[in-house]
């Protein structure tokens, strides 16, 4: 299909969401399409974007990946995408080149697309199983290493966490980034509010791993969860003065445990109990979920038998990560998903997780996707369309590599040098200025390095020469209150009078320097 073609068909759908005023502006940009669709760098990926955002919510993250909201089919409220606005946008400018990879529960009828949909269907409200989300980057990398046009279309029912993760997960996997942090930034710079959960961070981090130079992969020992205790008591009753919680173990989408009973017979934590244990002794084995709620019961609810519950926390891992002989997992506020009510929750808010890992490996149901996988084969490359585009991506996620930052300043830019720079320059200028008029003894044995650096330093600051004058004049940091020290003062040469028995010891050591000297 030539570029006319394309103008033709990408034309015809927008026609349909062209309304008053928008004739003008579509004239406009359907006679600059065909020079843009000829150029791929990242300023047209820009223009698309910034093209799109009255009509349709697209984002391209790079341009190779996109991310959008699941489009309806009908006119719905809260669905800014319209399926047959979405695919003549995908015809037009990606024709026989797009894969849809649809995360919501809801499935598309494949022949919307031509068939190149990707049924993942992952939970809502939770990370995806390690399994599915592994086994998606590796459907992803394999269809963009087979044509430099080929896209991967994202697609969840808000285009925001799901879609976030495996964008994120899908930049670790293939090399771009060594950890979750940077691929997050880049995800914020391009689409912000993706609002991504720790228990999100943990497993792009565990994808970070599998695929690393020394891979890290999950075992398949079970877990036992002995028991579960939250402290302090968070505040979630009407007095706020404690709650009523109950625990859920559940593996991916099925619950296998509960503390929930009748509300009657719910114990009430106070405030001034301290903490809230739950005993649990329940094996678990793959991707795990805990979440605490409090039970609440509406007006006339013991009545008519009427209760509400409102989620304290959740969190999620993997059993495979958890280390053999771990006794304990420690998560504090930061670390747990759905706390949405900070003022509920006291200071210090953390949650330990009593584990016991068994010794046996247990037969895996189907062989995971990562096994046998060769990660050598994995580089960034199939993420963007031009180097240029992925130097421009790693200097949005990791501004230190880019011109102009710690690592690479641009010319002409001064800034204050580090303590390492001014020692290095201080001791070559001691050492030029001190050449012409010392003679060091033929025979004379080199210094201890350990009378040659101040105690506050680490060993490889070896000072060459004399001490320059600065150097003696220098406080550690956090340094000690000053005392008398037998009531003397301690005057090293050209330096001020010091007092305190951690400096008067640094001095005396330095006289022992200028003596071998």
């Amino acid at each position: 299909m030539d570029s006319s073609d394309m103008d033709a068909n990408y034309g015809g759908g927008l026609l349909d969401m062209v309304k008053g005023g928008a004739g003008k502006f579509f004239s406009n940009f359907k006679d600059n399409l065909k020079d843009t669709l000829k150029d791929t760098s990242t300023k047209v990926m820009h223009q698309v974007a910034t093209y799109t955002k009255g009509e349709l919510d697209i984002a391209y993250i790079t341009t190779r990946i996109i991310v959008m909201t699941y489009p309806a089919e009908s006119a719905q409220i809260g669905h800014q995408n319209h399926v047959e606005d979405i695919r003549s946008f995908l015809d037009g400018r990606h024709a026989d080149h797009y894969t849809v990879f649809n995360l919501s529960q809801r499935n598309y009828r494949g022949a919307k697309f031509s068939n190149r949909v990707s049924e993942c269907n992952w939970p809502s409200r939770q990370a995806p199983s390690l399994h599915n989300l592994f086994a998606v980057c590796k459907n992803m990398h394999n269809w963009l290493k087979q044509n430099p046009k080929n896209v991967c279309v994202i697609t969840c029912s808000d285009g925001r966490a799901p879609s976030g993760v495996l964008v994120c997960a899908m930049f670790c996997f293939c090399h771009l980034f060594v950890g979750p942090v940077p691929a997050m930034q880049l995800l914020s710079a391009k689409r912000p509010g993706s609002g991504l959960w720790p228990s999100h961070r943990r497993y792009i981090g565990y994808v970070c791993s599998m695929v690393a130079e020394r891979p890290s992969l999950p075992h398949s020992k079970p877990l036992v969860i002995k028991a579960l205790s939250m402290s302090p008591v968070p505040c979630f009753n009407k007095q706020r003065s404690g709650c009523r919680p109950f625990c859920d173990v559940l593996i991916g989408e099925t619950k296998i445990f509960s503390t929930a009973q009748d509300y009657e017979r719910m114990r009430e934590y106070r405030v001034q109990e301290g903490k809230v244990v739950f005993p649990l002794g329940v094996s678990v084995q793959g991707d795990v979920i805990i979440s605490l709620y409090h039970m609440r019961s509406t007006i006339g609810g013991r009545l008519q038998a009427k209760v509400s519950n409102t989620q304290i926390f959740q969190m999620q891992f993997h059993t495979g990560f958890i280390a053999p002989g771990s006794t304990v997992l420690k998560f504090n506020k930061p670390e747990l998903d759905a706390c949405d009510a900070p003022e509920k929750y006291p200071q210090l808010f953390q949650v330990v997780v009593e584990v016991e890992v068994e010794a046996v490996e247990k037969q895996k149901d189907l062989t995971p996707p990562w096994e046998h996988f060769p990660c050598k084969d994995l580089s960034p490359t199939v993420l963007f369309t031009c180097h240029q585009e992925h130097l421009d991506a790693l200097a949005v996620a990791e501004p230190s590599r880019a011109p102009g930052g710690p690592e690479g300043r641009g010319h002409g830019e001064e800034s204050e040098p580090s303590d390492d720079e001014m020692l290095s320059l201080s001791s070559q200028q001691s050492a030029t200025s001190t050449a012409p008029t010392t003679a060091k003894p033929s025979g004379s044995a080199p210094p201890d390095p350990a009378l040659t650096r101040p105690p506050w330093r680490p060993t490889s600051w070896v000072w060459a020469g004399r001490p320059p004058r600065s150097l003696l004049m220098l406080t550690p940091p956090r340094a000690p209150p000053r005392r008398l020290c037998r009531g003397r003062d301690h005057r090293p040469p050209g330096g001020p009078p010091v007092r305190g028995p951690r400096l008067a010891r640094q001095h005396r050591l330095l006289r022992h320097v200028h003596a071998a000297q």
